[in-house]
């Protein structure tokens, strides 16, 4: 059986949750010729510079801030889990996250939780359902959307240079987490 990792933080106290992919939403991709790829190191680790919009009122009053992150490089021998604590403590430095949950495995590993399966969507309800009342996933993957989609919450692309053919396919998406305050109080009128 395929278990994530999973690290917790800060107690969780909402009944909103953002679910945010790491790579590309939190943190800067590494580009590897064409190839979209994660920081291997800690010197490749740049955050997203808007990163702070998610530690605004607007946001942490009323959302839980969780991660669930596709990580196959830690199955590849690339990265080894201290980098992932390290690039996790560095967004923790900025926003207060809640928890983080990380799939390890490749897509050959055919488990339940590398997105676009839903494992790390049912774990995190599993461990906190009194904070799955709203959920909305930020990412910046199609995989990210179908994940979404399959767990059936709302998904709102991260727009990137790498990621323009996914705009034909979402409904909701923001150049900056600046703009992802606006956005959700739209969405999620109180």
């Amino acid at each position: 059986m395929f278990e994530p990792q999973v690290d917790k933080y800060n107690p969780l106290t909402k009944t909103k949750t953002l679910l945010l992919d790491r790579d590309g939403v939190l943190n800067r991709v590494v580009m590897r010729g064409a190839e979209v790829s994660s920081p291997r190191s800690r010197d490749e680790l740049v955050l997203s510079e808007d990163l702070p919009a998610l530690a605004e009122p607007s946001i942490v009053d009323d959302w839980n801030l969780i991660i669930v992150s596709n990580q196959p490089d830690l199955s590849r021998g690339r990265i080894d889990l201290e980098l992932v604590e390290y690039i996790n403590q560095s967004i923790l430095g900025q926003i207060p996250l809640n928890a983080s949950y990380i799939c390890s495995h490749v897509a050959s590993d055919e488990c339940g939780c590398r997105k676009p399966e839903t494992g790390l969507v049912d774990r995190f309800k599993e461990d906190f359902p009194q904070a799955a009342g709203k959920m909305v996933l930020v990412g910046d993957r199609d995989t990210d959307r179908e994940c979404a989609e399959r767990v059936d919450i709302d998904f709102i692309l991260r727009r990137r240079e790498y990621n323009a053919p996914c705009m034909a396919y979402v409904d909701h998406s923001v150049e900056s987490l600046s703009d992802l305050s606006p956005l959700l109080r739209h969405l999620f009128p109180e």
